[in-house]
């Protein structure tokens, strides 16, 4: 089976994504597997292969209105209370066009009335904002007025939805990125409470970065969302225990206490199963979990929370304990850091040392010896940009550079080739420099440099070329026909060696291994609209129904997303997509069950999925609902050829 293609992007699996045993994700297991440390070569390896609680999957509930019926809104709400908020903008001096769809535009009048109006301008239009608007008394400040410039935490049953941050991952070699959900929010501030004790100090700060730095430097290509990432690590967040020697010391309760959710862990007779407490405690609604947890993720998953001294590090344990389980006794300080840097040199770790105002007693955290030579700033949270957009490199400041003053003899010729085409490409995009090289302190150009360098530079010259190369199409080109995709990818048709699993908004599906990373990112942009998926698939050998023509899910290329909510309506006039206004995806679902729309989604999301580009900027996905004479509008197949896929996704 041929390896899955990168998009350039992400670390190579071979380099920074090993496969975890559950010695590495479960706390639980790894609290007694290093305090006896030859207990490790034991932990059973498991896989996260069975759904999540069906709780998880629910559609979120529609914000609580207040008194006045004025719902909160934010990027994204459509109908006619977007409406009214576009016409009371233009009558309190920001205009914007009122088309009932609270879009970018929208969303900067509110900021710059907020701003104005003495309003935390965070772009949702709460109580307080509509009370302003409309000349009405102001409602009293909530609880976490003390945040300041950060959204109200309070929320409801589900984390509130506003704009949040962009984990990203710099590097000299590789870039990555991914944009944190409310679903993100909400389960990592359950994280903080159930694995960290959830309070707003340095030590959660530190575990959260920890956590950060692990998921983009090691298993954002294992876990597609940092959602499962977080559930998979902690024994409480767990669907079902991923360890059998956790689930057999409590298999024998009573089924009140332990909940067998079906099949056994394999090699054992051990049934699946979860605490009913760490169930209880996964349903538990956004506002019951503790205030403190709420806005200390909050704040770090919207970029406001420093890295708090610990660099890179994506271990950490309570070495104290440890050292406690193994001898009996807590250690003096002397020779629990003794015990912490000897540990750290079996793992093949390094213990950070001390940090100010960090108690590492309670958690020492340590860096994986394979990143010890990246910049301590390589990951990062970006605030939310106010388009959705990634901001500008010159965010980024992770030291000087001097491009282009080192001799060829301390290059190899592919970094040689590397260095030479972006100094072309950047030369091309600022002749007014005359070709001089970019001086100490001009960080801008610093910045712009190694942008190109790895976002379109690299990716290019890193793609394998693992098939006969074809005409390059001109830039701008429209997507490939169904006809040409086929004819492109003719080596993939009904070949099951050449498909792997993926996973796509939280569902397994085989998938073409070349276009892994072009379907985690329609998972990712989709998650990132809120929407869930009951049923995901990508790969069927099948001709097109009632035609001799191969489908594109015959070449792992087309995915129908929950095709039970799919009409596949004919229509010979060659209308227009029929879009539901209704506000929640359940909503949505019933409108296309009652014959007033087409399809599930809102035009956001199919945008979303439409604007994901490669690098050379081509367009990858078209969307069966744009079909003249049928709407197939739950499906979406890849329109690029297997060159042009290859040399990566832009950011």
């Amino acid at each position: 089976m041929p390896p899955a293609v990168g998009d350039g992007t992400s670390w190579a699996p071979d380099e920074l994504s090993p496969e975890l045993d559950d010695s590495e994700l479960d706390p639980e297991w790894s609290l007694e597997a290093l305090a006896d440390d030859e207990a490790l070569d034991e932990a059973l390896p498991d896989t996260l292969n069975s759904p999540f609680a069906a709780s998880y999957f629910e559609e979120p509930e529609t914000p609580e209105e207040p008194e006045d019926g004025l719902p909160t809104l934010g990027p994204g709400s459509r109908g006619q209370a977007t409406r009214r908020l576009q016409e009371a903008l233009a009558a309190a001096g920001f205009p914007v066009g009122s088309d009932g769809y609270f879009g970018p535009q929208t969303q900067a009048a509110v900021r710059a009335f907020q701003s104005r109006n003495g309003l935390v301008a965070d772009g949702i239009v709460g109580p307080a904002t509509w009370s302003r608007l409309l000349g009405q008394p102001s409602p009293a400040p909530t609880a976490a007025a003390s945040l300041g410039s950060v959204p109200d935490p309070v929320g409801g049953d589900r984390a509130p939805a506003f704009p949040l941050g962009t984990l990203v991952l710099r590097t000299p070699s590789r870039s990555w990125s991914y944009g944190f959900t409310p679903q993100d929010l909400e389960w990592t501030a359950k994280l903080l409470v159930h694995e960290a004790g959830g309070q707003d100090d340095a030590d959660n700060a530190a575990v959260l970065w920890a956590m950060f730095n692990k998921y983009a430097l090691f298993q954002h290509g294992r876990f597609q969302t940092f959602t499962e990432f977080v559930r998979a690590y902690s024994t409480t967040l767990q669907p079902v225990l991923r360890n059998a020697q956790a689930a057999a010391r409590h298999m024998h309760r009573a089924p009140t206490d332990f909940v067998h959710t079906g099949g056994t862990y394999p090699g054992t007779d051990i049934p699946r199963g979860q605490l009913q407490r760490h169930l209880d405690i996964q349903k538990a609604p956004w506002q019951s979990i503790e205030l403190s947890a709420r806005q200390l993720a909050t704040r770090a998953l919207t970029g406001q929370v420093p890295n708090p001294g610990i660099g890179l590090a994506s271990e950490f344990g309570s070495t104290c304990i440890y050292y406690r389980q193994r001898h009996g006794a807590d250690p003096t300080p002397e020779r629990w850091r003794e015990y912490t840097v000897n540990l750290a040199a079996k793992k093949k770790w390094r213990w950070v040392g001390d940090v100010a105002h960090l108690h590492q007693m309670k958690n020492a955290f340590f860096l994986d010896l394979r990143v010890t030579d990246l910049p301590a700033d390589a990951v990062r949270v970006l605030p939310p940009a106010s388009d959705g957009e990634i901001p500008e490199p010159e965010q980024w400041a992770c030291g000087e550079a001097e491009f282009g003053r080192r001799s060829e003899d301390e290059l190899d010729p592919q970094a040689t080739s590397l260095a030479r085409l972006t100094d072309l490409v950047f030369q091309a995009r600022h002749p007014e420099l005359g070709g001089r090289q970019i001086q100490r302190g001009e960080r801008a150009l610093t910045d712009e440099w190694v942008t190109i360098r790895d976002t379109l530079v690299g990716p290019l010259l890193q793609a394998a070329p693992t098939r006969p190369a074809q005409a390059v199409r001109p830039s701008g080109a429209r997507l490939l026909s169904t006809e040409q995709v086929r004819r492109a990818w003719h080596d993939d048709e009904c070949r099951d060696d050449h498909m792997v699993e993926a996973t796509i908004l939280m569902r397994k599906t085989p998938v073409n291994a070349h276009t892994v990373q072009a379907w985690a990112r329609l998972g990712q942009v989709l998650l990132r609209t809120s929407y869930r998926a009951d049923r995901v698939w990508v790969y069927n050998c099948r001709n097109i129904a009632g035609s001799q023509a191969r489908s594109l899910h015959a070449f792992g290329l087309a995915v129908d997303i929950d095709p039970k909510w799919n009409p596949h309506r004919p229509t010979p006039d060659l209308r227009k997509v029929r879009f539901s206004d209704a506000t929640t995806q359940e909503a949505r679902l019933a409108d296309v069950q009652r014959n007033e729309a087409d399809t599930v989604f809102t035009p956001e999301q199919v945008a979303a999925v439409e604007s994901i580009r490669t690098v050379d900027g081509r367009q990858v996905f078209g969307w069966g609902g744009r079909w003249s004479k049928s709407k197939d509008t739950m499906h979406f197949q890849i329109g690029v050829t297997p060159e042009e896929l290859s040399r990566g996704l832009a950011l």
